[in-house]
């Protein structure tokens, strides 16, 4: 049996630090939110991001793979993400937090 990877990711001042993550498959990532305020991580196209194949100021779309709440004062919620690809995340209550993990 193998040792599980473990990655972490900080929430603080309405930013995810680091906001681009490289990280081996089956690895656990830790989202720890420093904030005093209620965030999520939901995976997806965050609201108005410009992608191919989505117009500017497009609605935000989940797309499953994961969508936490993340309560204040350092809460953590945590994800195993086993399958290789990009994983664009973002706070569906304040649109301008974005971040990326990147499993391969």
């Amino acid at each position: 049996m193998g040792s599980t990877e473990e990655a972490t990711v900080t929430v603080t001042n309405f930013r995810y630090e680091p906001p681009t993550l490289e990280v081996p498959t089956g690895t656990t990532v830790t989202w720890v939110n420093q904030d005093e305020i209620l965030h999520t991580v939901t995976s997806g196209t965050p609201e108005g991001a410009t992608v191919p194949g989505v117009s500017e100021g497009a609605a935000a779309e989940p797309d499953g793979r994961f969508d936490e709440e993340l309560d204040g004062g350092g809460a953590t919620v945590e994800v195993t993400l086993d399958e290789r690809g990009t994983y664009t995340y973002f706070c569906a209550i304040h649109g301008g937090m974005v971040g990326e993990i990147i499993v391969g």
